[in-house]
Protein backbone atom coordinates (compact mmCIF):
# COMPACT_ATOMS: atom_id res chain seq x y z
CA UNK A 1 0.00 0.00 0.00
CA UNK A 2 1.31 3.72 -0.87
CA UNK A 3 1.69 5.71 2.23
CA UNK A 4 2.23 9.53 3.05
CA UNK A 5 4.19 10.67 5.49
CA UNK A 6 3.41 13.76 7.08
CA UNK A 7 6.33 15.43 9.90
CA UNK A 8 4.29 17.41 12.47
CA UNK A 9 5.35 20.09 14.94
CA UNK A 10 1.90 20.88 16.22
CA UNK A 11 2.13 24.39 14.12
CA UNK A 12 -0.76 25.93 11.82
CA UNK A 13 1.56 24.79 9.05
CA UNK A 14 1.46 21.39 9.91
CA UNK A 15 -2.20 20.84 11.01
CA UNK A 16 -2.38 22.37 7.46
CA UNK A 17 -0.27 19.62 5.73
CA UNK A 18 -1.81 16.61 8.35
CA UNK A 19 -5.51 18.08 6.97
CA UNK A 20 -4.17 17.67 2.71
CA UNK A 21 -2.90 14.67 3.81
CA UNK A 22 -6.13 12.91 4.80
CA UNK A 23 -7.66 14.40 1.50
CA UNK A 24 -4.98 12.67 -0.69
CA UNK A 25 -4.96 9.21 1.43
CA UNK A 26 -8.58 9.15 0.02
CA UNK A 27 -7.90 9.71 -3.03
CA UNK A 28 -4.89 7.18 -3.55
CA UNK A 29 -6.30 5.28 -0.74
CA UNK A 30 -3.03 5.49 0.80
CA UNK A 31 -1.97 5.35 4.53
CA UNK A 32 -1.06 8.10 6.46
CA UNK A 33 1.61 8.16 8.84
CA UNK A 34 2.07 11.77 11.59
CA UNK A 35 5.95 12.17 11.97
CA UNK A 36 6.79 13.95 15.45
CA UNK A 37 10.60 14.46 15.75
CA UNK A 38 11.41 15.56 19.02
CA UNK A 39 15.11 17.60 20.39
CA UNK A 40 15.83 16.27 23.55
CA UNK A 41 19.05 13.94 22.64
CA UNK A 42 21.29 16.91 23.00
CA UNK A 43 19.78 17.48 26.55
CA UNK A 44 19.80 14.03 28.02
CA UNK A 45 23.56 13.87 27.76
CA UNK A 46 23.65 16.79 30.04
CA UNK A 47 25.01 16.03 33.60
CA UNK A 48 21.84 15.51 35.67
CA UNK A 49 22.54 18.23 38.16
CA UNK A 50 21.54 21.25 35.45
CA UNK A 51 17.86 19.74 36.06
CA UNK A 52 17.43 18.59 32.22
CA UNK A 53 13.53 17.26 31.91
CA UNK A 54 13.17 14.30 29.93
CA UNK A 55 9.83 13.83 27.62
CA UNK A 56 6.61 12.67 28.89
CA UNK A 57 6.10 10.46 25.34
CA UNK A 58 2.88 8.51 26.92
CA UNK A 59 1.67 12.71 26.94
CA UNK A 60 2.83 13.68 23.42
CA UNK A 61 1.62 10.34 21.56
CA UNK A 62 -1.93 11.53 23.76
CA UNK A 63 -1.98 14.77 22.78
CA UNK A 64 -0.63 14.21 18.75
CA UNK A 65 -3.87 11.28 18.86
CA UNK A 66 -6.17 14.46 19.97
CA UNK A 67 -4.66 16.32 16.94
CA UNK A 68 -5.18 13.48 14.24
CA UNK A 69 -8.93 13.08 15.65
CA UNK A 70 -9.66 16.57 15.97
CA UNK A 71 -8.53 17.26 11.81
CA UNK A 72 -9.26 14.14 10.39
CA UNK A 73 -12.88 14.81 9.39
CA UNK A 74 -14.54 11.60 7.53
CA UNK A 75 -11.43 10.98 6.42
CA UNK A 76 -11.22 6.51 6.23
CA UNK A 77 -7.48 6.51 5.83
CA UNK A 78 -5.82 4.31 8.02
CA UNK A 79 -2.73 6.68 10.46
CA UNK A 80 -0.02 5.17 12.78
CA UNK A 81 1.64 8.07 14.73
CA UNK A 82 5.71 8.15 15.13
CA UNK A 83 7.97 9.90 17.13
CA UNK A 84 11.61 10.08 16.85
CA UNK A 85 14.47 11.94 18.64
CA UNK A 86 16.65 14.17 16.86
CA UNK A 87 19.38 16.99 17.76
CA UNK A 88 17.77 18.65 14.25
CA UNK A 89 14.59 18.01 13.05
CA UNK A 90 15.17 17.96 8.97
CA UNK A 91 17.91 15.37 9.72
CA UNK A 92 15.31 12.92 11.63
CA UNK A 93 12.98 13.66 8.88
CA UNK A 94 15.67 12.94 6.58
CA UNK A 95 17.11 9.63 8.40
CA UNK A 96 13.09 8.28 8.44
CA UNK A 97 12.49 8.96 5.50
CA UNK A 98 15.58 7.08 3.70
CA UNK A 99 14.58 4.49 6.27
CA UNK A 100 10.86 3.91 5.65
CA UNK A 101 10.53 5.26 1.75
CA UNK A 102 7.48 6.54 1.91
CA UNK A 103 4.93 7.39 -1.33
CA UNK A 104 4.78 11.13 -0.48
CA UNK A 105 5.87 13.60 2.09
CA UNK A 106 3.63 16.32 2.79
CA UNK A 107 5.00 19.43 4.54
CA UNK A 108 3.71 22.63 5.22
CA UNK A 109 5.77 25.87 4.22
CA UNK A 110 5.77 29.40 6.23
CA UNK A 111 6.53 31.29 2.73
CA UNK A 112 9.53 33.71 2.51
CA UNK A 113 8.46 36.15 5.23
CA UNK A 114 11.97 38.01 5.65
CA UNK A 115 15.35 37.72 5.39
CA UNK A 116 15.81 34.95 7.01
CA UNK A 117 13.56 32.64 5.63
CA UNK A 118 15.45 33.48 1.87
CA UNK A 119 19.29 32.61 3.24
CA UNK A 120 18.64 29.64 5.71
CA UNK A 121 14.87 28.63 4.67
CA UNK A 122 12.67 26.10 6.29
CA UNK A 123 12.31 22.51 7.29
CA UNK A 124 10.48 21.92 4.06
CA UNK A 125 12.55 24.09 1.59
CA UNK A 126 15.70 22.10 2.92
CA UNK A 127 13.88 18.39 1.86
CA UNK A 128 13.21 20.33 -1.07
CA UNK A 129 16.89 21.68 -1.71
CA UNK A 130 18.27 18.06 -0.76
CA UNK A 131 16.04 16.02 -3.44
CA UNK A 132 16.08 12.71 -2.20
CA UNK A 133 12.13 12.28 -1.46
CA UNK A 134 8.93 13.11 -3.66
CA UNK A 135 7.83 16.44 -1.58
CA UNK A 136 4.00 17.86 -1.61
CA UNK A 137 4.97 21.43 0.12
CA UNK A 138 1.36 23.34 1.03
CA UNK A 139 1.35 27.04 1.83
CA UNK A 140 -0.16 28.94 4.52
CA UNK A 141 -2.78 30.65 2.24
CA UNK A 142 -4.03 26.91 1.01
CA UNK A 143 -7.21 25.36 2.33
CA UNK A 144 -7.03 22.20 2.10
CA UNK A 145 -8.95 20.55 -0.13
CA UNK A 146 -9.09 17.62 -3.11
CA UNK A 147 -6.02 18.54 -6.11
CA UNK A 148 -7.89 18.71 -9.50
CA UNK A 149 -4.96 19.30 -11.88
CA UNK A 150 -1.34 19.48 -12.07
CA UNK A 151 0.35 22.29 -13.79
CA UNK A 152 4.19 20.86 -14.48
CA UNK A 153 6.68 23.49 -15.42
CA UNK A 154 9.53 21.55 -17.76
CA UNK A 155 11.99 22.35 -20.46
CA UNK A 156 10.46 20.85 -23.56
CA UNK A 157 13.41 19.87 -25.00
CA UNK A 158 13.85 17.54 -21.44
CA UNK A 159 10.53 15.86 -21.63
CA UNK A 160 11.09 12.57 -23.18
CA UNK A 161 13.10 11.65 -19.89
CA UNK A 162 10.30 13.23 -17.39
CA UNK A 163 7.25 12.10 -19.43
CA UNK A 164 7.33 8.80 -17.63
CA UNK A 165 7.43 10.24 -13.90
CA UNK A 166 4.56 13.00 -14.93
CA UNK A 167 2.45 10.19 -16.08
CA UNK A 168 2.56 8.31 -12.72
CA UNK A 169 2.13 11.06 -10.60
CA UNK A 170 -1.09 12.00 -12.79
CA UNK A 171 -2.19 8.44 -12.20
CA UNK A 172 -1.10 8.04 -8.21
CA UNK A 173 -2.90 11.44 -7.64
CA UNK A 174 -6.19 10.91 -9.98
CA UNK A 175 -5.31 14.46 -11.98
CA UNK A 176 -4.76 15.27 -15.41
CA UNK A 177 -1.29 17.07 -15.48
CA UNK A 178 -0.69 20.18 -17.90
CA UNK A 179 2.99 20.15 -19.31
CA UNK A 180 4.09 23.59 -20.08
CA UNK A 181 7.05 25.66 -20.51
CA UNK A 182 7.17 29.55 -19.23
CA UNK A 183 9.24 31.29 -21.47
CA UNK A 184 10.63 34.68 -22.60
CA UNK A 185 11.44 33.86 -26.08
CA UNK A 186 8.52 32.97 -28.48
CA UNK A 187 10.21 29.64 -29.84
CA UNK A 188 12.05 27.31 -27.69
CA UNK A 189 13.81 24.17 -28.48
CA UNK A 190 11.07 21.06 -28.30
CA UNK A 191 11.24 17.26 -28.46
CA UNK A 192 8.61 16.68 -30.72
CA UNK A 193 8.99 12.77 -30.45
CA UNK A 194 7.14 12.89 -26.97
CA UNK A 195 3.74 11.73 -27.19
CA UNK A 196 1.78 10.69 -24.17
CA UNK A 197 0.99 7.35 -23.28
CA UNK A 198 -2.34 6.18 -24.45
CA UNK A 199 -5.06 6.90 -21.88
CA UNK A 200 -2.56 9.28 -19.83
CA UNK A 201 -3.97 12.20 -18.12
CA UNK A 202 -0.73 14.23 -18.90
CA UNK A 203 -1.30 16.94 -21.83
CA UNK A 204 1.57 18.94 -23.42
CA UNK A 205 -0.06 22.59 -23.83
CA UNK A 206 3.37 23.70 -24.94
CA UNK A 207 4.79 27.57 -24.47
CA UNK A 208 3.37 30.07 -22.01
CA UNK A 209 5.23 33.35 -22.39
CA UNK A 210 6.34 34.70 -19.37
CA UNK A 211 4.96 38.27 -18.43
CA UNK A 212 7.87 40.79 -18.83
CA UNK A 213 7.11 42.43 -15.12
CA UNK A 214 7.47 38.65 -13.73
CA UNK A 215 10.11 36.97 -12.60
CA UNK A 216 9.83 32.71 -13.77
CA UNK A 217 8.81 31.76 -10.07
CA UNK A 218 6.11 34.98 -9.87
CA UNK A 219 4.88 33.36 -13.79
CA UNK A 220 4.67 29.82 -12.40
CA UNK A 221 3.20 30.78 -8.72
CA UNK A 222 0.48 33.10 -10.36
CA UNK A 223 -0.61 30.68 -13.20
CA UNK A 224 -1.01 27.47 -10.76
CA UNK A 225 -2.71 29.42 -8.00
CA UNK A 226 -5.33 31.12 -10.56
CA UNK A 227 -7.04 27.65 -11.04
CA UNK A 228 -9.17 26.01 -8.34
CA UNK A 229 -8.06 23.33 -6.99
CA UNK A 230 -4.34 23.07 -9.16
CA UNK A 231 -0.92 21.93 -7.49
CA UNK A 232 2.42 23.20 -9.15
CA UNK A 233 5.12 19.97 -10.37
CA UNK A 234 8.47 20.89 -10.53
CA UNK A 235 11.97 18.44 -10.97
CA UNK A 236 14.37 19.31 -8.78
CA UNK A 237 17.96 18.61 -8.01
CA UNK A 238 20.40 18.74 -4.79
CA UNK A 239 22.04 22.09 -4.47
CA UNK A 240 25.28 22.78 -2.52
CA UNK A 241 25.11 25.18 0.35
CA UNK A 242 26.95 27.74 -1.47
CA UNK A 243 24.67 27.83 -4.53
CA UNK A 244 21.81 27.74 -2.36
CA UNK A 245 22.94 30.77 -0.28
CA UNK A 246 24.05 32.64 -3.63
CA UNK A 247 21.41 31.46 -6.13
CA UNK A 248 19.02 29.36 -4.98
CA UNK A 249 16.33 27.82 -7.04
CA UNK A 250 13.77 27.80 -9.07
CA UNK A 251 11.20 25.57 -7.33
CA UNK A 252 13.09 26.72 -3.79
CA UNK A 253 11.74 30.33 -4.83
CA UNK A 254 8.44 29.23 -6.40
CA UNK A 255 7.44 27.26 -2.57
CA UNK A 256 8.19 30.78 -0.66
CA UNK A 257 5.57 32.69 -2.75
CA UNK A 258 3.00 30.06 -4.78
CA UNK A 259 -0.57 30.20 -3.03
CA UNK A 260 -1.41 26.80 -4.14
CA UNK A 261 0.65 23.17 -3.07
CA UNK A 262 4.02 22.48 -4.53
CA UNK A 263 5.01 18.92 -5.75
CA UNK A 264 8.46 18.39 -5.51
CA UNK A 265 10.32 15.50 -7.58
CA UNK A 266 13.56 14.85 -7.62
CA UNK A 267 15.66 14.16 -10.56
CA UNK A 268 16.56 10.50 -11.07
Amino acid sequence: MSSILVPFDFSENAIRALQQAFFLADTTGSSVELLHITNMNVAREYPKSWGTESIDEARLRGQLEAVVKEHKGNSGAGITITIKESTLVSGGIISYLLDTKPTLAVMGTHGWSGLADKLLGSNTSSLITHAIFPILAVPPHWAPAPLTKGIANVELKNLSSLLPALEQWAAFLHTPVEVIEFSAVPEVEEDSAVTPAPGSNVVISGVVRLMDDLTLAENIAQYTSAQEGAYAIMFVHERKWFEKIFSGSISEKVSGIIEAPLLALPLS
